[in-house]
């Protein structure tokens, strides 16, 4: 009976997110010897013979490896607590190897006292790398696996991820109905150039030093042009986790999930 007890308390005094995290299975997916780690999250009272939606998660640089855990550092708790009951949907949160990025994109790094520490030079039309390639295909698979309903694939993402969310809507432009994108960047020309429909909301910090919040300024003001829903959300005084802002905000996923093709 003690043990029990204390069996019991151990669980209690467990943090909520070691516990929640065990809900996201470890997969690797590989194609021609090329592999991409993944979680993937079911919904509670999972029923196989149902269509659920599906959300591709992004994670940013900082997660980056193989290890499969480390890319749910920032967020996962936020899918977990929205997306296993509220809004019922299948999670994929791929991981990006560690010298690796989710687009095609040179980063520099700025000299000390820059007022940004880092340059994005991306390569537009270029072809997708490894990352992205693989990133596809499981999302294309997952798509067509009988599991989907189609008509509610979602994706979205932070910094690096939201950059890959960017960059997946330019090379799935029919797929996503809706898409969130938390401190990210892109080429607009390249953007506009192939997506001129998925509905976005934008977040960004006003004081963000690693991704410059004018991307964000300059896609809502090019991208509100009444062919396209987007909505944009900026944190004063915040820097680069804006996420933490995010995940606090209220209706981001009754927004997402108001979006069907």
């Amino acid at each position: 009976m003690k043990q029990t007890i204390l069996f019991l308390l151990m669980l209690i005094a467990l943090p909520l997110s070691a516990q929640d995290m065990s809900v996201f299975e470890k997969r690797v997916y590989t194609v021609n010897s090329q592999s991409l780690p993944y979680r993937i999250m079911f919904p509670k009272d999972y029923n196989p013979n149902k269509k659920y939606p599906l959300v591709i998660f992004l994670h940013g640089a900082g997660e980056r490896g193989t290890d499969n855990e480390k890319h749910l550092k920032n967020g996962g708790q936020w899918l977990v607590d929205n997306l296993q009951s509220d809004y019922p949907a299948i999670v994929i949160a791929p991981q990006c190897p560690e010298i690796g990025y989710w687009v095609n994109a040179k980063r520099e790094v700025l000299p000390k006292g820059s007022p940004m520490k880092f340059k994005f030079t991306f390569y537009k039309d270029s072809a997708a790398n490894t990352s992205m390639k693989l990133l596809m295909a499981l999302t294309k698979e997952w798509i067509n696996s009988g599991k989907i309903n189609k008509k509610q694939v979602y994706v979205g993402g932070l910094s690096m991820g939201g950059m890959g969310t960017y960059e997946l809507l330019i090379r799935m432009p029919k797929t996503f109905a809706a898409a969130f994108i938390m401190c990210g960047a892109v080429d607009i020309d390249w953007f506009t150039a192939h997506n001129k429909k998925t509905p976005l909301w934008l977040f960004h910090g006003a004081i963000d030093q690693v991704v410059p919040v004018n991307y964000a300024r300059d896609a809502f003001k090019l991208l509100n042009d009444g062919k396209r829903e987007i909505k944009y959300t900026e944190y004063p005084g915040v820097y680069h986790n804006s996420w933490d802002n995010t995940f606090k905000e209220p209706g981001v996923f009754s927004w997402l999930f108001s979006h069907k093709k």
